[in-house]
């Protein structure tokens, strides 16, 4: 028997961003997850849809979901740095 957990990143699908929301239960949450990229409490799917819309461009900068299976469990965004 194995205890193997095996993780996959994938490209961030819209449909993420509801249960990553949910994820948030406190503004406090919500600061430090956002780094005050958003202004304010809660943060809703739209809210996290349009941020990427407007600054995720697919080059420069990407947003990544983890899975487990076919479940959501992290996310994160990355950026390459200006010179």
């Amino acid at each position: 028997m194995s205890n193997e957990i095996l993780l996959r990143l994938r490209e961030f699908h819209p449909a993420d961003a509801n249960i990553i929301a949910g994820w948030l239960k406190s503004e406090y949450q919500m600061r430090q997850w956002c780094a005050d990229r958003y202004s304010r409490y809660p943060v809703t799917a739209d809210d996290i849809n349009s941020h990427h819309d407007k600054y995720i461009d697919g080059h420069s900068s990407i947003a990544l979901t983890m899975v487990d299976a076919a479940e959501v469990i992290g996310y994160i965004t990355l950026r390459k740095p200006t010179p």
